[in-house]
């Protein structure tokens, strides 16, 4: 069995790896892939892996079915060193990620464009301005914008400017007897979709809502910057979230760094850097914060595919979205 300091050492490399190998990504039936540990019999054991995540079938078929660079290596070699490294892969079916953006149950802090009430998610957390200190509320890109705002490969704008089409968030969602301007809380002011984030933030439309929401989020902790080392397979990190649909759900992470490819209305966007946690998230729950057992924030969810749920790494969020803890 590996030390802590030998499972860390490879875990380092295969972050290397991964890196490194996004040429994997442009073979056929390859929806994404993360670096964590391998599983036999659908238990974790304490080997480090490249997990890399095809669509369902492909395991069944031959090597010598596909052109030589469509065929997916067993194992990949790295030199550190004089010394070489063979680090193996995991193959997992799944489907494409799906965007856990609507459902029919209430719990947690459900929220929705005005514009498009039926897709309704969860508001996952509130956080302050870098430029300017102003608190905001932080959720997902396609749940805080209405579907037509979906256009080209990258998404970038401050929605505040273009008084014309004013993005409006209300709490309740539609699908959960909101109404606009009735349960209004907020104005989009800064949207975001690339290959990192699936985020936007909104600025409450009146100071004392900002208060009202506080209280669901409770006394959290510094926001955590997970790393790929941190993970052991002995001593998983331990993970919960509240969602509007699912409400309170607890797991374990099992895989960071991970990428996945998740279908938005314009087109498939592939996200990198993603935490994979074990928790059976449902429609409704995207935008969810993923905190530790001492309430660290982690992540905000964004989909999920087969057994994983993905969420978007905090410090990602915080950088692109120019943030700050509250």
């Amino acid at each position: 069995m590996a030390t802590d300091k030998q499972r860390q050492r490879l875990l380092r490399l295969i972050v290397r790896a991964f890196k490194s190998r996004k040429d994997i990504l442009r073979i056929s039936d390859v929806l994404g892939y993360s670096v964590g540990f391998r599983e036999k019999a659908g238990k974790l054991t304490d080997e480090p892996a490249l997990v890399v995540y095809v669509r369902k079938g492909r395991k069944k078929k031959k090597a010598a079915d596909f052109p030589r660079r469509q065929r997916i290596p067993q194992k990949i070699r790295m030199r550190v060193g004089k010394k070489t490294f063979w680090i193996k892969i995991d193959l997992i079916e799944t489907g494409r990620g799906k965007l856990l953006n609507a459902g029919s149950i209430i719990s947690g802090n459900s929220v929705a464009n005005c514009a498009s009430a039926d897709n309704t998610g969860t508001m996952g957390w509130i956080a302050r301005r870098r430029t300017n200190g102003e608190p905001v509320f932080c959720g997902n890109f396609h749940v805080f914008l209405r579907k037509p705002a979906y256009a080209g490969p990258d998404l970038e704008k401050d929605f505040r400017h273009d008084p014309n089409h004013p993005e409006r968030i209300i709490s309740p969602g539609g699908m959960d007897a909101g109404s606009c301007p009735r349960d209004a809380i907020g104005t989009v002011v800064h949207g975001k979709r690339n290959q990192l984030v699936d985020a936007a933030i909104a600025a409450a439309d009146k100071p004392e809502l900002v208060a009202k929401f506080i209280k669901f989020i409770g006394a959290m902790a510094e926001a955590r910057r997970l790393q790929a080392h941190e993970l052991d397979p002995q001593y998983p990190i331990a993970v919960s979230l509240c969602g509007r649909t699912s409400q309170l759900l607890e797991g374990k992470i099992r895989e960071y760094p991970a990428s996945h490819e998740f279908a938005y209305p314009d087109r498939a966007v592939m996200l990198f850097d993603l935490i994979a946690a074990d928790l059976p998230t449902q429609a409704g729950d995207s935008g969810a914060l993923l905190v530790d057992a001492s309430l660290h924030p982690l992540g905000m969810l964004v989909g999920r595919a087969g057994n994983r749920s993905f969420f978007m790494h905090i410090g990602n969020i915080m950088s692109e979205m120019k943030l700050k803890e509250f």
